[in-house]
């Protein structure tokens, strides 16, 4: 069914994912009646899906079937919406200007840099997040062995610090090849 002269018919798949479970259902209509109130697209079908639990979020998706006024507005769709799927259902074939060739390409480039450039600071952010990390935890560490006032095992230790043994163990290591704190016998000292 064409909606538009030289329209482009697509389905798409469109997925919200967080918590809480209301959210996001709630958001996936807010999205869908966004795009039945477009003037250059027509959703010509659609399909809601109940949220699922997956690990700690929700997901859920639509399935749409949208009629576009030309390849522009699909592009542009593409970019707003971030379908997971699209799939490219009439004409079979699609001609396209080399102006609207570049202009898609240079804003899918434009967005490749402003994700790249987001990943190289959140890298950052982390690697700053985990150095202040480890030094809270060695300071932990310190204070709780010169509060004791005597050497402490490493069961002990991981239960006053509150860091499970296995994954303090590799860090007092650590730590004493850098002379913060020692190890004596089986237990650990300043």
């Amino acid at each position: 069914m064409k909606e538009f002269e030289n329209s482009i018919n697509a389905r798409a798949i469109i997925e919200v994912l967080g918590t809480p479970k209301e959210y996001i259902e709630k958001t996936l209509r807010l999205i869908v009646n966004g795009l039945e109130n477009k003037k250059d697209l027509k959703v010509l079908k659609k399909e809601l899906f109940e949220a699922v639990k997956k690990e700690n979020y929700f997901t859920t998706f639509t399935e749409l079937e949208i009629s576009f006024k030309d390849i522009e507005t699909l592009m542009n769709f593409c970019f707003d919406f971030m379908p997971s799927t699209i799939e490219i259902l009439e004409p079979p074939n699609i001609s396209i200007s080399a102006r609207t060739l570049t202009n898609f390409l240079n804003d899918l480039l434009a967005k490749l840099h402003k994700v790249d450039m987001a990943v190289k600071e959140l890298s950052a952010e982390k690697k700053v997040l985990e150095e202040n990390i480890m030094r809270l935890l060695r300071n932990n560490v310190i204070i709780t062995l010169r509060e004791a006032k005597k050497p402490l095992d490493i069961e002990v230790l991981s239960k006053r610090v509150g860091v499970p043994k296995e994954q303090l163990e590799p860090l007092l290591k650590k730590w004493i090849d850098e002379k913060f704190i020692k190890k004596q016998d089986s237990k650990y000292l300043l």
